[in-house]
């Protein structure tokens, strides 16, 4: 009998380690997914030519500064148009900090996108070029608008790469590619 309860025992404190290690991976999952499908929802409902990347003095990395549509929210200054900026805060956070437009108003909100983050880095497909370019810089002198970010984020050691498709008027041009 004390054989048969110690496997048992053994067994169940098996379980227990390998569902911490599996409640570990589903929240990192999950950070992420929040990361994309929050993100994506920004990119969509952002108002054309509002993007730019901007060096605050405060961090080492540039940060992504953007107008988007917000929808309605709980508090009215913060539905409709807000200016909303990405960056890597000091405690290695990536947040989406967001302030309405009127100028009267000097409420902000903080939102923590991702945990652990060693490292970030926004590309911007240059519309302006005939070939495949990617641009680490958007300036806010030139207006233009990406059709696609590229989000690269190094968590925990691990690399991770997401790709936003923005709303754009440009026309799509293709080319035919000799087989």
């Amino acid at each position: 009998m004390s054989i048969l309860i110690t496997s048992v025992f053994s067994a169940y404190a098996q379980m227990i380690k390998l569902d911490a290690k599996m409640g570990k991976i589903r929240t990192s999952i999950l950070e992420r997914q929040h990361l994309s499908s929050r993100l994506q929802g920004i990119f969509l409902s952002s108002k054309e030519s509002s993007f730019y990347s901007k060096p605050f003095p405060e961090e080492k990395k540039e940060s992504l500064v953007l107008i988007f549509d917000n929808g309605i929210d709980p508090e009215p200054a913060f539905s409709g148009q807000i200016l909303a900026r990405l960056f890597l805060d000091s405690k290695k956070r990536l947040v989406l900090a967001t302030w309405p437009l009127e100028k009267k108003k000097k409420a902000w909100r903080k939102e923590i996108l991702l945990t652990n983050v060693e490292d970030f880095r926004l590309f911007f497909l240059d519309p302006t070029k005939e070939e495949v370019s990617w641009l680490d810089r958007l300036s806010k002198e030139k207006g233009i608008s990406p059709p696609i970010i590229r989000l690269f984020v190094k968590q925990n050691g691990h690399p991770l790469s997401f790709a936003f498709f923005l709303p754009s008027n440009l026309p799509i041009t293709y080319k035919n590619i000799p087989t």
